[in-house]
């Protein structure tokens, strides 16, 4: 009984509870100087495993016994020369309390070289399970896997792929080991896959070589068995695909989305918050979904972290124009509003501010009660971090990061939360951590100053330092369009003066503007224009004149503002560009609004494009200015009579549409009657045979009755 105690107190449920005590009291006793090493090693185990049992109820003596065993076994283990086996079954039982001197042991005895694959991923995991990060360590233990990677299973290489995730470790040329091997193997477990393929979207930024094989390969597995798939695994896979960009049309996502309604009833919270992520990824909007979610999400919802809650309304926000789910969205968002005003004041800055942002997107802001809540936690942890300073060690406040300050205050902004305390501390956080901001997190947080500028008084004096501080901290060199343009509208709406940034601005654009995108060179441009800069013709000519008209980069909008804007400063436009942007309107033709043909069509006729050019045009808004009519305000009927009143290319279909949608308008006063006879007048000079249409002389009409 004795021996068999030894060796197997790991199996205590072999032996009578007084069985146990009895030896494990006898061998405390002597010290367990008769046990080998490997005996000391599974001891451990089925002490610790003993003490955890909920089942069992110890009294003080038997946990002061316990205890005692338990650190003569660490005394043993921690003084002898260990052997990859009772390391191995040492890592199985791994706490806290022993891990500093069971990695001194890996370390100094030699052990890693005499270890198994198998010895190696338990060792990571319960590594990760006690989140000890040591990256040295770990490139040993992973390299020392390349010398017999022929003997890792797929479950061994799902549970130390999973283990990396939890030590954040992050080196690539490691990593590709593991992938390498995994490309090969063909029987992982539905949850084995699911892991994998969670850690190799995690991963994804790397660049790792193999990992596209290793995704090829799981894929190929899912595909084959998404119907084997757990609620649980469902949710993972999918949310994994979403991250690596596998697209929405390939066999394997189509697979998951339609076997959705079968697992969906049978999600745990984490797993419902998963899969709203990964179908708000997808923007899958799916009614047969929805009700399915929110029927389970009723049922689970105090399961939901902050974190899932974010992912929960971010796919809620899906909806909020789909008439279809209109009534059952407004019945869960209320249920969720209730249960933020629960949970909310325990949130932490980032469970504040991510679902605030959701909160605005689903236009969820009416619930008063949920708003205070929200907003007064975020003001509690501000006030916790407000005496907290950047040290050598640290240069992260322990709340409120660069990014979540940013959307704090876009969030202040959308549920119209005006409180200059909140203010007065947003401000003093940001001049305390900017130092430690990244570039994304600064131009956040300039563009949430600008969306609640209106609420802060001219009489606060730290705004100035602190947006002056956040415009010296920008580098323009890894800049992109985008982010340009949020400079741009910051700079126009927080008023704050500072020559450099227009100067820097200005200076891209003189250097390269073909490379920012259309949309943002507009919002560029509109801004600086806006801020009446020194010589802005000449910059907004050389700006339209060398910009990209690539088609798949275009924007309407954006070449809508940037024509208007041209034909408003009255600038040129060399006459080959003028061509080529004709021949770009022509091919984007049916992705363009109302308003943004009229002002595009409006704005040509002003720069003298080729009779063949305007011929060409006219083919293409014959067809489309019809079909736009109906949603057409009066100056964007206006503009379109401009324009073909120049090109005179319209067809008698589109005269006809254009004289009855002009006979509409109403003629409320005098300066709608001069327009509408200077209308006519000029429709009649372009196109003589306006004046025999019917809806044209009851026009003339009305302007003979509203004359006299």
């Amino acid at each position: 009984m004795f021996f068999l105690t030894r060796r197997k107190l790991g199996s205590t449920s072999l032996l009578p509870k007084s069985t146990n005590f009895d030896v494990i009291l006898r061998a405390v006793q002597k010290g367990f100087q008769s046990f080998k090493y490997t005996d000391c090693a599974f001891c451990l185990k089925g002490l610790r495993d003993l003490c955890a049992d909920p089942a069992e109820k110890h009294s003080a003596t038997e946990r002061g016994v316990l205890q005692d065993a338990e650190n003569k076994i660490l005394d043993r283990l921690k003084s002898e020369p260990a052997d990859y086996f009772s390391i191995t079954i040492w890592a199985q039982s791994l706490q806290n309390c022993d891990v500093d001197a069971f990695v001194e042991k890996l370390q100094n005895d030699n052990v890693i070289e005499r270890l198994n694959t198998f010895s190696i991923a338990s060792i990571l995991v319960s590594l990760a399970r006690l989140n000890w990060r040591d990256e040295y360590l770990i490139d040993r233990l992973i390299i020392r896997i390349n010398k017999t990677p022929h003997q890792l299973t797929s479950q061994a290489i799902s549970n130390i792929l999973n283990s990396l995730i939890k030590l954040r470790y992050e080196n690539p040329e490691v990593i590709d080991i593991i992938f390498k091997e995994g490309a090969k193997k063909r029987d992982f477990t539905p949850q084995g896959l699911a892991t994998a393929l969670n850690a190799i979207s995690h991963f994804a930024s790397l660049s790792i070589a193999s990992q596209q094989a290793f995704v090829d390969t799981l894929v190929e597995a899912v595909t084959k068995s998404t119907k084997t798939l757990g609620s649980q695994a469902t949710a993972i896979v999918l949310n994994a695909l979403s991250k690596l960009h596998v697209s929405r049309e390939t066999e394997v996502v189509k697979g998951i989305l339609q076997w959705l309604p079968n697992v969906i009833p049978a999600c745990d919270g984490h797993s419902v918050a998963l899969l709203c992520k990964a179908l708000t990824s997808y923007n899958v909007i799916a009614d047969e979904h929805f009700n399915l979610i929110s029927h389970r999400l009723a049922e689970v919802l105090k399961e939901i972290n902050e974190q899932g809650m974010h992912f929960v309304l971010e796919y809620f926000a899906l909806f909020k124009e789909r008439e279809s789910t209109e009534q059952r969205r407004a019945t869960v968002l209320a249920s969720l509003s209730d249960h933020l005003t629960k949970v909310g004041g325990s949130y932490s800055s980032m469970g504040i501010t991510y679902c605030l942002h959701a909160l605005a997107k689903c236009q969820c802001t009416s619930n008063e009660l949920m708003k205070v809540t929200l907003f007064n936690r975020a003001l509690t942890i501000l006030e916790s971090v407000a005496d907290s300073h950047p040290s050598r060690l640290t240069t992260k406040p322990t709340a409120f990061n660069g990014q979540e300050i940013g959307v704090l205050l876009n969030a202040m902004d959308a549920f119209q939360y005006e409180n200059q305390r909140c203010i007065t501390l947003v401000l003093g956080h940001i001049n305390r951590w900017l130092s430690g901001f990244t570039m994304t997190e600064i131009l956040t947080t300039l563009w949430g100053l600008a969306k609640v500028r209106k609420m802060i008084p001219e009489s606060t004096t730290e705004l100035e330092g602190v947006v002056n501080r956040l415009y010296d901290r920008l580098d323009y060199s890894r800049l992109s369009g985008r982010a340009l343009s949020t400079i741009a509208l910051s700079y126009g709406s927080i008023g704050v003066v500072n020559e450099q940034v227009l100067q820097s601005i200005r200076g891209i654009l003189q250097s390269h503007p073909d490379q920012i995108e259309m949309k943002y060179l507009s919002i560029i441009l509109t801004t600086l224009y806006t801020q009446q800069i020194p010589d802005f013709k000449n910059l907004l000519e050389e700006a339209i004149s060398r910009m990209s008209l690539n088609a798949n980069t275009a924007h309407s909008n954006g070449l809508a503002r940037l024509l208007h804007l041209a034909k408003t400063c009255a600038i040129s436009i060399p006459p080959n560009q003028v061509e080529s942007i004709c021949a770009l309107v022509e091919i984007i033709f049916p992705k363009i609004k109302p308003f943004e043909l009229s002002h595009i069509l409006g704005a040509l006729r002003s720069f003298s494009p080729s009779k063949a050019a305007v011929e060409s045009l006219d083919q293409y808004a014959n067809v489309y200015v019809k079909q736009l009519l109906k949603d057409a305000t009066r100056p964007t009927l206006e503009r379109f009579i401009e324009y073909f009143s120049f090109s005179k290319g319209a067809s008698a279909e589109t005269i006809g549409c254009l004289v009855e949608e002009l006979a509409k308008q109403p003629m409320l006063n005098t300066k709608h009657v001069e327009w509408m006879r200077h209308t006519c007048t000029g429709l009649v000079e372009s196109y003589p045979e306006v004046a025999s249409l019917p809806a044209y002389q009851t026009m003339r009409e009305k302007l003979k009755t509203e004359t006299t």
